[in-house]
């Protein structure tokens, strides 16, 4: 390390940033990313409580410069990095990376975009601001490492402020030290509990980090003071995580390193808790390759690495959140549409009987086998071996290490169009989707940030 401190450091390197400093892989993987939250966003829309954050949202901030994705309605830039980041995570649809265990994607891009319709940029500087922004938080994470996901913190959170305030700075057009500041002030704010999982304040609370990320960049600019030894100072980051000492080294690995490629994004197949997906395909494919249906099944056993025990916690959910972290709902719904979609995230989902009354056939067991490859990065960190046994005495089963959308199986451009299309359709855009996927694949000739969402 320099004689900077880490906000500093970080904060010179995004503020120098450029997209042309990107090589052409990881700038691949940022429009995948890119093109996949923007969808995520648009469909988190018409999730219940995010209608409710938008109404307290508009009712709070009033009218702004800045767009609510796929709506007509506009707001400041803080109520709508509030409500597009909790739409863009109300799904858990929106992708999750192994650098911290985060969502960064759904929390920076809320936030790039309220910051640059808020100063009126162009397409180039927000898709620049959201690598910048994503690329600081996924060091952050890979220094800290996910032993503090373990523990039981909410890493998005944890983790997401400072990628958000670095984001929303760039897309401000901030200079080092604002930037700086910026990030401390979000890493004062810090906090974030896995207990929230299954619940709405889950995808409410990545909302509220986007929109810290919008008032720590705007008190950066202020030049409002706070600790620029946020991470590494007397009561600072890497002192109170006791577990995870953070190795602050790794953020001179910035533009050099780059997470987006290792670990990688992985963009989910499945609107649920990646955790389930390996188990979820596995099951779809054993149904499919032997023509099962639910009457042919007694029983499905599912054995997992502890993050996966730890990640899918609901074995019989009662509210619709808690589904996207029960394995047993996730694999009843495969058994009986051939895979998860949107339409298992709705209000309805848990009312379907048939549903109900495959979940007690259907249990999942630690392998501490499976924890100990996986932890070595001998196989995929959230893997899963499947077991049907059917009702004739038969048993089927397969392992598999990950799911399409990892970093080593990725989605193509037409299964993130597709997955984009299925959720501006959902939403009740399928007529505006052509034009939105145009548009946000080539952001970065976009005149204007602000007419990304335009019919």
């Amino acid at each position: 390390m320099s004689n900077l401190t880490a906000c500093q450091t970080i904060a010179e390197w995004v503020a120098e940033f450029d997209l042309d400093h990107v090589p052409v892989a990881a700038r691949t993987a940022a429009m995948q990313s890119w093109v996949d939250v923007l969808g995520c966003m648009v469909g988190g829309q018409t999730i219940e409580a995010v209608e409710k954050v938008r109404t307290l949202a508009l009712n709070e901030y009033g009218a702004g410069p800045c767009r609510i994705a796929g709506m007509d309605h506009t707001t400041s830039a803080t109520g709508a990095a509030l409500t597009n980041g909790a739409a863009a995570h109300a799904l858990d649809y929106d992708d999750t990376s192994y650098a911290g265990v985060v969502h960064a994607s759904a929390t920076i891009a809320a936030a790039v975009l309220a910051a640059s319709d808020h100063a009126d940029t162009d397409g180039r500087t927000v898709f620049t601001a959201f690598i910048a922004g994503s690329e600081a938080e996924y060091a952050f994470g890979r220094a800290a490492s996910n032993q503090i996901f373990m523990d039981g913190w909410w890493t998005t959170s944890v983790f997401g402020g400072l990628g958000a305030a670095a984001g929303a700075s760039k897309a401000l057009g901030l200079n080092t030290e604002q930037t700086a500041l910026a990030i401390a002030h979000a890493l004062c704010r810090a906090s974030g509990l896995r207990i929230a999982n299954g619940t709405e304040a889950k995808f409410v609370g990545n909302g509220q980090v986007a929109a810290l990320g919008i008032t720590s960049a705007q008190f950066g600019e202020a030049g409002i003071s706070a600790p620029l030894d946020a991470l590494e100072g007397v009561n600072g980051m890497a002192h109170l995580i006791k577990r995870s000492p953070l190795e602050i080294s790794q953020l001179d690995d910035l533009g050099k390193h780059w997470s987006i490629l290792d670990p990688g994004v992985y963009l989910k197949p499945y609107p649920a808790c990646s955790a389930s997906h390996a188990a979820a395909e596995a099951t779809s494919e054993l149904l499919h390759e032997n023509d099962l249906g639910p009457d042919d099944i007694s029983a499905i056993e599912v054995d997992a690495p502890q993050i996966v025990i730890d990640s899918l916690v609901y074995d019989v959910p009662n509210r619709v959140p808690q589904g996207q972290f029960s394995l047993p709902f996730i694999l009843a719904c495969v058994i009986m549409d051939r895979g998860f979609t949107v339409a298992r995230a709705g209000p309805d989902a848990l009312a379907d009987s048939a549903v109900r009354a495959l979940i007690p056939k259907i249990s999942m067991h630690h392998d501490p086998d499976l924890t100990a490859k996986s932890e070595a990065g001998e196989i995929g960190p959230e893997c899963a071996r499947v077991r049907i046994r059917t009702v004739d005495g038969s048993t089927i089963e397969r392992f598999n290490s990950e799911a399409v959308g990892a970093p080593k199986k990725p989605m193509s451009d037409v299964q993130v169009n597709n997955k984009f299309h299925e959720l501006a359709t959902a939403a009740g855009h399928g007529g505006r989707a052509n034009a939105w996927l145009q548009r946000i694949r080539n952001i970065v000739n976009l005149r204007r940030c602000r007419d990304l969402w335009q019919d």
